[in-house]
């Protein structure tokens, strides 16, 4: 989930990078056909350039907060299948306490039921 959200944030600068430059490429082309507003398309591939990297910076940002909620989800699992597994275990030891009980005060244990049948009493 976080790889395929990682490349569509990837595929997205990709395509804002792609018609920045394009646009920029634009711009320099009618540029060199009319001079005089040179400078002004310089403004506006530098503000191209400037909204490129604050969507760069954006979409690291949501990566990483993405990463970090990523990160406490799988701790959170890690604690709760931990959990589970010391209640289960702890039900098998009362289980097996119990059954031990149990055989005890039947008197008799397997292994002198065993030796009975072996012994003939």
């Amino acid at each position: 989930m976080i790889l395929r959200m990682i490349k569509q944030i990837g595929l997205i600068i990709f395509c804002c990078g792609l018609i920045a430059f394009s646009s920029a490429f634009g711009l320099a082309t009618s540029a060199i056909a009319a001079p005089g507003p040179l400078a002004a398309m310089e403004d506006m591939a530098d503000d191209a350039t400037t909204q490129m990297e604050e969507t760069a910076e954006d979409a690291q940002e949501a990566v990483e907060e993405g990463v970090e909620d990523a990160t406490e989800k799988a701790s959170e699992a890690k604690e709760t299948i931990e959990d589970k597994a010391q209640e289960g275990m702890e039900k098998t030891k009362e289980a097996a306490d119990k059954a031990a009980s149990e055989a005890k005060e039947g008197g008799e244990g397997i292994i002198d039921k065993v030796k009975s049948l072996f012994t003939g009493e």
